[in-house]
């Protein structure tokens, strides 16, 4: 019985499709089963008494098979059994992966043996081994990931006798661009393209990755071998250095790289390395694209420095210790319409910081969604308590970032925020940048339109310098175009800076949306953009960030001209992050005064003045001029002013015959009335060209004695004919004259400027009206009817007008009123006796004639000025022709001071 049961026994051991092996105490090799035979591809002879090493492969010797040796892998179970996965040699050099069951079979009196069982897992192994690839890698360009790149750092800083190692951070110059102007699908191809020459191009020993999005990591074991840091970052910035085909022109793509090396300070963690590395690669950015930066002392001692500031951060935003500061934008008379909201933090060591300083932190800290929140909930709950000025309330700017700009539930969160704090929707204005709306979601957009429907206003910040297509900008619930300040920061000396702004302005015009100029720091800029057509500003020269209170102060009154003698006692924010003893972070403190409320194109009469008051107007002769001076000094010296009294005779003969006269002699006489030439009155440099901003220091000097002497204002009367003659006078002569409005305009003070138009004649005239309004004492200066003079009549014309008198800015209402009850669509404009014609009139009325489908032909007696035929090289309705003067007018020419007066089918 017992030989059958042992027959039966090798039968199934045989049988077995589980490939087993029997061992002896000293693990040489019994008997195998046919299974075992198989799986290693060689037969009983070649395996029975053997040593159970022969089977190993070479990379599992010092192994065994059956005992317990307490090595990874290996596992003894409470069963006697031990389990582990080991290696085996095939017969064709081959190796399988098996995992190795075996026990110990012990008989009474007799030697035990060693059972053991092999399971291919080979497979299974292969899989894993894919699987680990697939993670550690790029899928775009098979390269090494983050997670691949740091278990290779894992390796080598772990290895104690490591040579000094090195990561380089690359970030691609102009990637961006590339993707906007040629498609992502080329931006993907260009990352494959700088894979495979890195691939080909580094040493053996190098490792590529790709960090993320256009980063690419090299990772260096031995950076000595090859040079040094610096070598080997010069190899790697010509493989990223390529082109890209656009057309008819090429896009360069260059690399900015940091270095750091594993014996830089502080380096013992694979994440500290990277970060380093990535720090370096930005300082390298701020020295242009293709720039190299190495690591140093300094840069560890300040990521030191930035992980704590992280952590402050954390902290301050917690215990609700930021605040916010906010800038007025305002419009020409100085009105605060509406206000942007400024991130401020007072910290207790560094002294109040900036969004320059505060939101690198956030971002590495994963804060700035959070940051949005606390400002969009502080901003609007306190401008719900804003008072309102002329009975229009403010409106609240706040920028938002990218990151909450695009989190799915964005319009949701603000729906939950804005109505708990009591803010009207239509009072809140959102700036996002215009580079972020390269990247906007559908989701977001539609977002974005369901919060218009609400009220709530998009403003585009930093227009102007994004890649932002204007085909884009038409997709979107924008309502308001923010110039960039660097436009405004140019304008007075650069050409193309004037006319990037007067486009951004067209554009924002046509779209039916506001433009508001950033940075306006000087009265020059100011000037600029007037001239260009702006009427929302915002800057330094109206008032920097302030308090919440010190805003309620500015809504309910602008700053007047005591504001000017006021230093800004309160410190700009800093806005990068404090370093000790360095001079770039100290405080910035602006003293440009705040300008104030405009009354431009306002016509005032004697008896009625106006204080705040600036005039400018035209006379025919010296009498009539001599005229209205006695009736602004008689009102002058009943409201208790100090007058001064400026023409171009020569003193002594002026002072003689102003004292003969019955009212200024008098004035004189009491010293209520200085009187002063044109040459004593204004600075001027060679030409005759009057210095702006001396001339307007001059008289804010005057006013101040007037005021510091007991005078109620002061009162300024100027022949300032001589003053304009040439162009290039009158050019400098606009600009003080806008200084005069937006200086004197709050306080009692008022100026009466006054051009001869005998002696300057129509043009020049007429181009001052162009440069700075110009007015006359009348309130309705021109005159528009029925041109009946039969000898000019054309058939092709509907409705033939005549036009005579003066023409400026301040009458282009009036004037398109006054067309709007002609019915015609082919209308005639005949030059009757023009004194002024402003060319921004002819805008005007070219608006008139597209919105209401009229074509006009506007007839002159002389031609255009060249100087002002630029300005008018856009009309799409109307038609400028030059003909001679009419012999006689049927029509009786308009009175002096007539108002306006239509007659005929007008």
């Amino acid at each position: 019985m017992r030989r059958v049961l042992q027959m039966n026994s090798d039968t199934l051991f045989q049988a077995l499709p589980t490939a087993m092996a029997v061992l002896d105490e000293n693990e040489r090799v019994l008997a195998v089963n046919e299974s075992l035979c198989a799986l290693l591809g060689r037969t009983h002879e070649n395996l029975v008494r053997r040593s159970s090493m022969e089977l190993l492969s070479p990379h599992d010797r010092g192994s065994t098979l059956t005992a317990y040796d307490g090595g990874g892998g290996t596992d003894r179970g409470g069963d006697g059994l031990t389990r582990h996965q080991r290696r085996l040699r095939c017969a064709e050099g081959r190796t399988v992966f098996c995992d190795v069951h075996a026990t110990f079979l012990a008989y009474e009196g007799r030697a035990g043996v060693w059972l053991v069982a092999f399971i291919d897992v080979g497979q299974r192994h292969h899989y894993t081994q894919a699987l680990h690839a697939e993670t550690e890698h790029d899928e775009l360009t098979g390269l090494l990931n983050r997670k691949g790149v740091r278990r290779l750092l894992d390796q080598q800083l772990s290895d104690e006798g490591q040579r000094e190692g090195a990561v380089l951070f690359c970030d691609l110059d102009n990637f961006k661009r590339v993707n906007d102007t040629l498609g992502h699908t080329a931006g993907d191809d260009l990352l494959v393209r700088l894979a495979q020459r890195l691939q080909q191009g580094l040493p053996p020993e190098c490792a590529a990755a790709r960090h993320s999005g256009d980063e690419f990591l090299i990772v260096c074991p031995d950076v000595a071998a090859h040079g040094g840091p610096q070598e080997l970052a010069e190899r790697i910035s010509v493989l990223l250095r390529t082109n890209m085909a656009r057309e008819d022109h090429l896009i360069a793509v260059s690399a900015s790289i940091g270095i750091a090396t594993t014996s830089d300070p502080g380096v013992e963690r694979p994440e500290e390395l990277l970060r380093l590395a990535e720090v370096a690669m930005y300082r390298a950015k701020d020295h242009g694209t293709g720039h190299v930066f190495r690591a140093n002392a300094g840069l560890s001692t300040s990521l030191e420095r930035e992980a704590n500031f992280e952590q402050e951060l954390r902290q301050a935003l917690a215990r609700d210790e930021l605040t916010l500061h906010y800038q007025p934008i305002v419009d020409p008379t100085g009105r605060v319409h509406s206000a942007e909201a400024l991130l401020r933090w007072p910290h207790p060591q560094h002294g109040l910081l900036s969004p320059g300083a505060i939101l690198p932190a956030a971002r590495n800290a994963h804060l700035v969604s959070e940051l949005d929140r606390w400002v969009l909930t502080t901003a609007s709950r306190e401008a719900a308590t804003w008072p309102g000025q002329q009975g229009r309330t403010v409106a609240v700017t706040v920028n938002l970032s990218s990151t909450l700009l695009h989190e799915p539930d964005f319009a949701a969160q603000l729906e939950r925020i804005v109505p708990a704090t009591g803010l009207d929707w239509h009072r809140l204005v959102l700036e996002i940048t215009e580079t972020d709306l390269l990247d906007l979601a559908p989701a977001t957009l539609t977002a974005m339109h369901e919060l218009a429907a609400r009220g709530v206003r998009f403003a585009l910040d930093d227009f102007g310098t994004g890649y932002s297509s204007l085909e884009r900008l038409k997709e979107l619930p924008v309502q308001i175009l923010k110039l960039d300040r660097t436009f405004a920061a140019g304008l007075e000396r650069e050409a193309v800076d004037a006319a990037i702004a007067g486009a951004a302005l067209s554009i924002a015009q046509a779209r039916n949306m506001t433009c508001v100029a950033e940075g306006v720091e000087t009265t020059g800029q100011l000037y600029q953009l007037a001239r260009i057509g702006f009427t929302d500003y915002q800057g330094f020269l109206f008032a920097a960030g302030v308090p919440a209170a010190e805003l309620r102060a500015l809504i309910q009154r602008p700053p007047t001209l005591a504001a000017r003698k006021e230093a800004r006692s309160q410190p700009q924010p800093i806005e990068t992050q404090p370093v000790p003893d360095d001079p770039d972070t100290m405080p910035r403190t602006p003293t440009i005064t705040p300008p104030s409320r405009r009354t431009t194109g306002e016509v005032t009469t004697a008896g009625s003045p106006v204080p705040g008051g600036h005039e400018c107007w035209i006379f025919r002769d010296h009498e009539e001029f001599r005229t209205r001076a006695r009736e602004y000094v008689r009102d002058g010296l009943r409201h208790g002013y100090l007058i001064e009294y400026v023409d171009y005779a020569p003193a002594s003969r002026l002072r003689a015959q102003l004292a003969a006269d019955e009212i200024l002699g008098p004035a004189m006489e009491t010293g209520a009335m200085a009187v002063a030439t044109i040459e004593e009155f204004y600075p001027t440099s060679d030409g005759g060209i009057v210095d702006a901003e001396a001339a307007m220091d001059a008289r804010l000097t005057s006013v101040e004695k007037a005021l510091a002497a007991g005078y109620t204002g002061f009162r300024a009367i100027v022949n300032a004919t001589a003053m304009v003659t040439t162009p290039d006078q009158r050019a400098a002569f606009a600009y003080y004259e806008y200084l005069c409005d937006h200086v004197i305009s709050t306080e009692p003070v008022t100026a009466l400027c006054a051009y001869n138009l005998t002696e300057l004649g129509s043009a020049a005239v007429a181009e001052m009206a162009c440069l700075h309004p110009v007015t006359t004492p009348t309130a309705s200066p021109f005159r528009l009817y029925t041109d009946s003079t039969d000898e000019h009549a054309d058939n092709e014309y509907d409705t033939r007008l005549a036009l005579t008198g003066v023409l400026d800015l301040p009458c282009a209402n009036l004037f398109t009123a006054a067309l709007e009850h002609t019915r015609a669509h082919n209308l005639l404009i005949n030059d009757h006796g023009l004194d002024i014609l402003d060319p921004r009139v002819i805008h005007a009325l070219d608006q008139h004639a597209r919105a209401h489908h009229k074509h006009v032909t506007l007839r002159l007696t002389q031609p255009l000025s060249t100087r002002l035929r630029p300005l008018l090289h856009n009309l799409t309705h109307t038609r400028i022709e030059t003909h001679q003067a009419y012999p006689t007018l049927t029509a009786t020419p308009p009175a002096r001071g007539c108002t306006l007066r239509l007659r005929g089918n007008v």
